[in-house]
């Protein structure tokens, strides 16, 4: 009697290492498994390769569980059938579901959702050594529930996509496990290569341009007044443009007397980018060659306006500003008392405004700024104080410079938010 009390006893032990240790491995994130890679520990190390095959280690756990499980209750049944009666049966069997229930499944998983990577790492040789002992158990049924899946699956398999890591960084934010500007951070880095170069550049029209030709010291006071550092030049006409001129080569042709020379003379030559490449590529660009700026080209070869390193920056940790820039604000910015009406730029990246506003547009990132977004829907250039409606909400340009959008005002409809 006491033994098979103690065999009992053992057996329900085996279930709730058997219960946590599927739990353990199943919610075993990317990054524990990465750190139990990188763990010195052999056990750590097999942890890890065990979750390689994800398959065959849950198919020998849940194969060791139900043993075990099958086993305690059919030693129940004998114990209650030689020591209590056969009309004891139903209580035995009662009494065993609640106690496998409680410490066989529910509290070993709750336990493993908190301590999955030392569960797993404890576990990592003994199960080793159950897949190699059920390995041709494990093959059949893995063989054919892999058919039973296969039918039912239509071949799609699960993948880590951009949008699932955002998800998570929301949950995250949520549980207070990252603050609101750190989430912006992520969202904003993970988008980074996703953005065209065309929606951070300065356009031709607001780029200050000298020719190539003046001499240095008549160009010295503008550029002075300009507060701009690096200076494109141009030949003939603004189309094109010869070079990059810096305010220290500038400062140091008037020390070493040689203002009467040409700008042309201290120019530095331009790299050229077509406006279709995306900022990544122009970020390792800049890393690569030691720039900080470069000249954007259209698809005819015109110029169409620069992007620095100021640019791509801005796009990961929002607005610099130096002394001599005023503060403008962000490019979206929410009115006061109203939690779903923004003023916008109409310089704002697409991508942007629907990561902000949690909008779901398709191929956001095929759409330059907002500003290209109003005027794909109206198909015209909108006039101030014009009001368009899209599924997302209401877009009121509140401020027009020339044919350009330079303001909106943006309410969200409350089933978008």
């Amino acid at each position: 009697m006491v033994t098979q009390l103690i065999i009992i006893f053992i057996l329900i032990i085996l279930s709730a290492i058997f219960s946590s240790t599927e739990t353990a491995y199943t919610v075993l994130s990317i990054i524990q498994i990465r750190e139990l890679e990188e763990e010195k520990s052999h056990a750590s190390k097999m942890a890890a390769k065990l979750t390689k095959k994800k398959d065959v280690l849950l198919t020998t756990i849940l194969i060791g569980n139900n043993i075990v499980n099958i086993s305690v209750s059919s030693l129940v049944t004998t114990f209650c059938i030689k020591y209590l009666g056969s009309n004891m049966i139903a209580y035995g069997t009662g009494v065993l579901t609640l106690v496998i229930l409680i410490f066989g499944e529910v509290t070993p998983k709750q336990l493993a959702m908190i301590h999955s990577s030392a569960i797993a790492r404890a576990m990592a040789y003994p199960i080793y050594i159950l897949t190699i002992l059920l390995f041709p158990i494990v093959l059949v049924i893995k063989a054919f529930g892999g058919f039973i899946s296969h039918l039912f699956s239509n071949g799609k398999k699960m993948e880590l996509t951009v949008e699932g890591i955002l998800r998570v960084v929301d949950f995250a934010e949520e549980g207070g496990i990252v603050d609101e500007y750190e989430s912006e951070l992520v969202q904003k880095v993970l988008h980074f290569s996703e953005n065209p170069i065309k929606t951070i550049m300065t356009h031709r029209k607001d780029v200050f341009l000298l020719p190539e030709e003046m001499l240095i010291k008549d160009a010295f006071n503008q550029i002075v007044n300009s507060n701009y550092s690096r200076i494109p030049i141009y030949k003939g006409d603004y189309e094109n443009i010869t070079g990059i001129v810096l305010i220290r080569d500038i400062l140091h042709a008037q020390i070493q007397g040689k203002s009467n020379q040409r700008l042309s003379s201290i120019a530095r030559k331009p790299i050229f980018v077509p406006e279709t490449k995306h900022v990544d590529y122009i970020f390792f660009l800049f890393k690569k060659k030691n720039l900080q700026m470069a000249i954007i080209l259209d698809e005819y070869g015109g110029f169409s306006g620069i992007v620095t390193m100021e640019d791509v920056a801005e796009q990961v940790i929002g607005e610099i500003y130096d002394e001599h820039e005023f503060a403008e604000g962000e490019n979206i910015q929410k009115i006061e008392d109203r939690d779903d009406k923004y003023l916008i730029k109409g310089e704002t990246p697409f991508l942007q405004f629907c990561d902000e506003m949690n909008i779901k547009y398709p191929k956001a990132e095929k759409v330059g700024t907002i500003a290209a977004y109003l005027m794909s829907i109206t198909g015209t250039i909108p006039e101030e104080n014009e009001i368009i409606d899209d599924n997302y909400g209401k877009y009121f340009i509140k401020k027009m410079n020339d044919k350009r959008i330079d303001e909106i005002t943006f309410t969200q409809n409350p089933n978008d938010e």
